[in-house]
């Protein structure tokens, strides 16, 4: 099986955003990291370009790196594609600053609050 398109998509995003890195992960899977200051960019960037569903947000804790990892899971259903979006935050309260993007994606309300929590 080919990912052509996967890897269109992912260079199409990258081309309209260079502070990210992007891959394809497998079949309709592609992954980008993000810094927490542009996600409200990137996230904008993927709804133009056809990414239209929040799935969900996830928080993955790497004590160890002393980092909280936040996962945006976006589906096209144009694209049949599923991306993943990561950005990582310091895990001290004080410092974990993220603006929310429920402006742009309804449904990240409820995903939002689950995360802070």
């Amino acid at each position: 099986m080919t990912l052509e398109k996967e890897e269109n998509i992912v260079r199409q995003i990258l081309e309209k955003a260079p502070y990210a890195e992007g891959k394809v992960r497998r079949v309709r899977r592609i992954e980008f990291h993000i810094p927490v200051e542009r996600i409200r960019e990137f996230l904008t960037l993927l709804k133009e370009s056809n990414f239209e569903t929040m799935m969900q947000i996830t928080a993955v804790d790497w004590i160890k790196d002393g980092d909280i990892e936040l996962v945006y899971q976006m589906w096209s259903y144009t694209h049949a594609v599923h991306a993943f979006v990561k950005t990582r935050i310091p895990r001290e309260v004080e410092k974990a600053k993220v603006p929310s993007v429920k402006d742009i994606y309804p449904v990240a309300e409820t995903y939002e609050r689950d995360a802070h929590e």
